[in-house]
């Protein structure tokens, strides 16, 4: 008798495990990868923010004496979110990937674009 309960154990464990398995799995597919360009993407809408702070930093111990800098600090972080949301939309073209870091990156860059050519008309006029 044990026997037999041993092996109807172990054939409910290996059947909760198929189960568990075919729940993280749509149709018994591989869960998705996410998109490399989104991946991407998201780097470069933290490289836009490490460029911000570091410009607000120089700017605050400067005490504003270092226009130039600043300039060109902002001119590069508008570029680098004009490149994730570049490669953003370059991500969505991945086939059978997860598109989340797609969205994501493409959100944050867009938001960091807006606020710089804000920035930049606000300072032409």
């Amino acid at each position: 008798m044990q026997i037999g309960k041993q092996k109807e154990s172990s054939l409910s464990v290996s059947k909760l495990r198929d189960r568990k398995n075919k729940k993280n799995r749509r149709y018994g597919q591989a869960p998705k990868k996410h998109a490399k360009m989104g991946i991407d993407s998201c780097i470069y809408a933290g490289i836009t923010a490490l460029v911000l702070i570091l410009a607000i930093l120089i700017a605050y111990l400067a005490r504003g004496t270092s226009a130039v800098y600043i300039g060109i600090m902002g001119l590069l972080a508008m570029a680098s979110a004009g490149r994730g949301v570049y490669d953003a939309v370059k991500g969505f073209r991945e086939r059978e990937k997860n598109y989340i870091t797609c969205k994501v990156g493409m959100g944050i860059n867009i938001f960091f674009l807006i606020c710089l050519v804000l920035i930049y008309i606000g300072g032409l006029l």
